[in-house]
Formats: C-alpha cells, sequence, structure tokens
C-alpha cells in the first residue's frame, strides 16, 4: 500500500530534482509548489491508510481487538512486586 502511494511523490520529487541540476540552484522556484504538493498528499495517504486499516481488521476479524497476554500454563516463574509501577509482574528465570 505505501510503496504504490510513494511513486507519485517520488516521480514529482525526481522531475524537481531535475530542475534543480538544470538551473544548478538549489532554491528553485518548484520547491513550493512540490512541498504543498507533498503535504495534500500525506494527508489524502492518512485517510486512506486508515480506511484500508479498517477494512483489513474487518477482513481478518480482528476490528476491536485488545492486546491481552495470557499466562501460558508451562509458566515457570515468580511474581514479584514493581515498585516503579505499583504492580505485580511476573519474573522470568533465565
Amino acid at each position: 500500500f505505501y510503496t504504490r502511494w510513494l511513486v507519485f511523490p517520488s516521480i514529482l520529487g525526481f522531475i524537481v530534482f531535475c530542475f534543480q541540476l538544470s538551473s544548478k540552484d538549489l532554491d528553485n522556484w518548484l520547491l513550493i509548489p512540490y512541498s504543498a504538493v507533498v503535504i495534500i498528499w500525506a494527508c489524502f495517504m492518512l485517510v486512506f491508510w486508515r480506511q484500508k486499516s479498517s477494512t483489513l481488521a474487518y477482513r481478518w476479524g480482528v476490528l476491536d481487538f485488545e492486546t491481552e497476554e495470557t499466562d501460558r500454563p508451562q509458566f515457570r516463574g515468580k511474581y514479584v512486586y514493581d515498585e516503579s509501577s505499583g504492580e505485580i509482574q511476573k519474573k522470568y528465570s533465565l
């Protein structure tokens, strides 16, 4: 998804770069419209990525998935009090 979306600004950026090389001036006037196009492109890409992400989450069945780890039955270790968080956490022995 992201790679395909990068084609447009990369081609446009290459064109601006070629104009910079031909004029031998790094402060080319094309940089201002190019910057505006990249800003607009980034906004659109973000909106379409959110839509694609929601579609994929629905298709994969993880739309409202919350990350919650469960303990394995083979867990061998100690539960210790963590002073920084104030919670009891698992301590695995190496």
